[in-house]
């Protein structure tokens, strides 16, 4: 019987395991201290009376003394494993696992009764001959553990050793200590794998294929993870379809995180585990499938995390069924760093699913209590019924919204029902709000019925069926996002518009999501909707009337929205004109009005995105970071992958040059900075590059001409992204043994500075020198640079926009808007009412005003 899934080797890593049985420190505590530790009631006490119960089954007495005699454990301790084992313990008494544990506390007790390390080392291998116990030890060293007398040392790395044989040990910390830990006790470490020494720019998926090789437990739960929609899922789901041991469960995601094929986050109650980049490269390395159609039989059963609905229709062009996946936490912090609330925020990005999904994805960080939704809109119907179905999926709204928490709001249920007009507020769930969970998720099953019935023509009138879907739809939605802001819990809508929508697709779009905008909006606790634009008498009569104050008569968006889109200016300008065309205050409507700002994402949203990624990571966020991902990405979405890329860090320090640099040059060239395809290219190989390159081998690595190196290496060069050294060329940031603080981004640059560096490399000799040419004028007394990268030409639009966001914002002339640039806004209402002033949220120069 040997533990065949066992690592048998003490790991040593820079990153802090994100799960494990026990966590302990290596300081200057004794060997005892660190041994009681380990085997405190709340360590693996209960692991270790598991263990000699699964040595012990199938022996008989005889045999289970000359099995122990064999791990050399002296008679008298095999003789309290056996009592142990059969649950006979004189002092016992009751056996339940507490009372064994106390035992278990004794027999390992190394001040009593004479017991040597000698001897519990060999209990200790107990761990080594049972397959179904494996547990997981966190070690952290600190630099005090060598102030401890070598020997004393010694017997403690002896003690991880051996349980190493059998559980999953790993050791983390600083450098210095690590390597101080493998250089002095290697004789006491015999199996320890150094797999933290590791270049950081060198690519893991070596590494994880030499640690997990192609087949086996964790490249099964890999695959697992990977099948969900969104590459992410609960443990606790893990947990519930596992056919092996939850510790068994935890060690796979233990060996899974320590190799960077997974991360996981959340709290205990509320954990997420989610592939990575790293993760995803393995499986293709192998030979794995992008997706599979079946679960894995061995080790997780097939399940489905939300339910599957069956076609709902989405406009006729997209087959298979809707389902609800959780959304990866990158996109996540990029989704809520972006959103302002009260305001739609505008995004140029388009790396999202492509014209088939059907994924609505949501997420939720109990932490923070942001809830997030991400639901795609080609069509009116599948965003209304998207967003609608995606809020009232159970495990969703269970997570967001318990029992308890619907419980605890303060409005009374009059307000909820007449105020913020949210449906399934009956009698019954005044007092028991499980009936209003069930409800409100009930009618979610109704919705997805009824677009089952309308994509199976079953109906009697087309265009009335589908009106009544689109009405119940928004009712469902406003309800629950009304729900939420009563209960406090912040929302984020991300909307991902398709770039190729005709104008007349884009108007139908965009008139559904202003008419959503106006029910998810309020005045005090009043619905917005239901006040202003109700044409149907019985539903204005049965709502409380709004004492309007006339010193503030400004209601407000509930949570934010964000427009993910190739076309999100497109999108912005719509929703406009769809607020103007399409929605007709009724006559006595009162007198109160919703100015919803519509922004494009500014600096501040790749700060907010930034400091939401490395917090966790303890990094602090820099001005250089964010200007330098601001310059060199597509979008706060493509920072966010190149962010979550690093590692965590076991001590809190600032970001540096050489984490950017690493994190970028994981990203595909397409989500660089959108300057020409060639460009791109060198600047991706540059970020890649350990060393300095020649330009042939620039060239080669990017493939690309040396032509194409020479045109474009001295505009990256003249904006700070590049240097040409004796070396070769590099990148700004530092390499991976570089520290210097001029190495931790790229250097903010003046307006005409900034505008020179494109155009002085950009433009031929004879009209950078002209002061009459439309574009170098800027340039010539008296300089104008922001009448350029303000309103750049298409053929220099990239290189211009990084030249703009490496500009200082307070050298700016132009007045910075809150929360982004401003591009348009959704007036609900009456539009002569007073609105609050917005303090300042961005520091991105926003178009001039009159």
């Amino acid at each position: 019987m040997t533990n065949a899934a066992a690592r048998e080797t003490v790991s040593l890593t820079r990153q802090e395991p994100a799960a494990a049985d026990v966590r302990l420190e290596l300081d200057d505590r004794p060997p005892s201290a660190v041994w009681r530790e380990v085997f405190a009631p709340d360590g693996l006490r209960i692991a270790a009376v598991d263990a000699a119960r699964a040595f012990a089954a199938g022996r008989t007495v005889p045999e289970l003394y000359d099995a122990l005699d064999d791990l050399d454990v002296p008679a008298f301790l095999a003789t309290l494993i056996r009592d142990l084992a059969a649950g006979t313990h004189a002092e016992s008494g009751n056996t339940t696992p507490y009372d064994l544990g106390i035992a278990v506390g004794r027999l390992f007790d190394l001040t009593a009764g004479g017991i040597s390390i000698e001897d519990a080392l060999g209990v200790v291998r107990l761990f080594e001959r049972v397959d179904d116990v494996s547990p997981s030890v966190a070690v952290r060293i600190d630099a005090a553990f060598f102030e401890r007398r070598r020997d004393q040392r010694e017997t403690i790395c002896r003690l991880l050793d051996a349980l190493a044989a059998g559980a999953d040990v790993t050791i983390y910390g600083s450098p210095i200590e690590l390597r101080r830990l493998a250089t002095d006790h290697r004789a006491d470490l015999a199996g320890v794998s150094e797999s933290w020494d590791q270049p950081r720019d060198s690519t893991p998926v070596s590494a994880a294929l030499e640690r997990l090789g192609r087949d086996g437990r964790p490249v099964e739960f890999l695959r697992t993870i990977a099948d969900e929609p969104g590459e992410a899922t609960t443990t606790s789901a893990l947990y519930a379809s596992a056919t092996v041991s939850r510790s068994r469960v935890r060690q796979v995601l233990g060996t899974l995180d320590d190799v960077g094929c997974i991360e996981t986050y959340g709290s205990q109650q509320n954990r997420f585990v989610e592939v990575t980049s790293t993760g995803r490269e393995f499986l293709a390395e192998i030979g794995r499938q992008s997706t599979l159609n079946s679960g894995v039989s061995d080790t997780v059963q097939s399940s489905q995390q939300f339910r599957v609905n069956p076609s709902e229709d989405g406009g006729g062009e997209e087959a298979g069924p809707y389902r609800t996946a959780y959304l990866n936490r990158p996109e996540t912090a990029a989704a809520v760093g972006c959103g302002v609330d009260g305001q739609v925020t505008l995004v140029e990005d388009g790396a999202f699913s492509g014209a088939t999904d059907r994924t609505r994805y949501v997420s939720y960080a109990e932490d923070d209590d942001e809830a997030g939704v991400a639901i795609r809109a080609s069509t009116p119907l599948q965003y209304a019924v998207s967003l609608a179905t995606a809020l009232a999926s159970p495990e969703f709204f269970d997570r967001v919204l318990p029992a308890d928490r619907l419980d605890a709001i303060e409005e009374p249920a009059a307000i909820l029902r007449g105020a913020r007009c949210i449906g399934g507020v009956s009698k019954a769930a005044e007092d028991d709000p499980q009936e209003l969970r069930d409800t409100l998720v009930e009618w979610g099953d109704d919705l997805a019925d009824m677009t089952r019935d309308l994509n199976a023509e079953e109906y009697d009138d087309r265009e009335r069926f589908r009106g009544d879907i689109m009405q119940s739809a928004h009712g469902l939605a406003g309800s629950i996002v009304h729900l939420l802001d009563a209960a406090g819990v912040g929302l984020t809508r991300e909307i991902r518009v398709p770039e190729r929508l005709s104008g007349e697709q884009l108007d139908a779009v965009t008139t559904s999501i202003a008419h959503s905008l106006a029910i998810q909006s309020r005045y005090e606790s009043h619905a917005a909707y239901r006040q202003l634009y109700e044409d149907r008498e019985e539903k204005r009569t049965s709502a409380f009337s709004v004492d309007v104050d006339a010193a503030d008569p400004a209601g407000t968006l509930i949570g934010s929205v964000v427009v993910r889109s190739l076309a999100a200016d497109r999108v912005g300008d719509a929703l406009g004109d769809a607020v103007r065309h399409h929605l007709d205050p009724v006559e006595d409507a009162p007198e109160f009005a919703v100015s919803i700002p519509v922004r494009r994402a500014g600096r501040h949203a790749y700060r907010r995105v930034t400091e939401r990624l490395t917090g966790r990571k303890r990094l602090e966020t820099t001005d250089a970071a964010v200007r330098t991902l601001a310059a060199l990405t597509t979008s706060p979405y493509a920072a966010a992958e190149a962010l979550a890329e690093l590692g965590a860090e076991s001590f809190g320090r600032e970001i540096e040059g050489r984490d950017l640099r690493f994190g970028l040059s994981r990203l595909p060239p397409s989500r660089l900075v959108d300057v020409p395809p060639t460009a791109r290219k060198i600047l991706s190989a540059l970020l890649a590059a350990e060393t300095p390159l020649s330009q042939t081998a620039l060239a080669e690595a990017a493939d690309v001409s040396t032509s194409s190196v020479r045109r474009h290496s001295d505009t990256l060069a003249a904006l700070g992204v590049a240097e040409r050294t004796e070396a070769g060329y590099r990148c700004s940031l530092g390499f991976d043994d570089e520290r210097h603080a001029d190495r931790d981004g790229i250097e903010a640059l003046d307006a005409r500075a900034a505008l020179d560096a494109v155009l002085s490399t950009q433009l031929p000799p004879e009209r950078y020198a002209d002061p009459e040419d439309d574009l170098a004028a800027a340039l010539f007394y008296p300089p104008d640079p922001w009448r350029v990268l303000d309103d750049p030409p298409p053929e220099l639009a990239g290189w211009l926009a990084a030249a703009r966001v490496l500009t200082e914002p307070s050298k700016s002339p132009k007045k910075p808007e809150p929360g982004g640039e401003g591009v348009a806004a959704i007036e609900l209402g009456e539009t002569t009412a007073q609105t609050p002033v917005t303090a300042t949220d961005d520091t991105t120069p926003a178009p001039a005003t009159d």
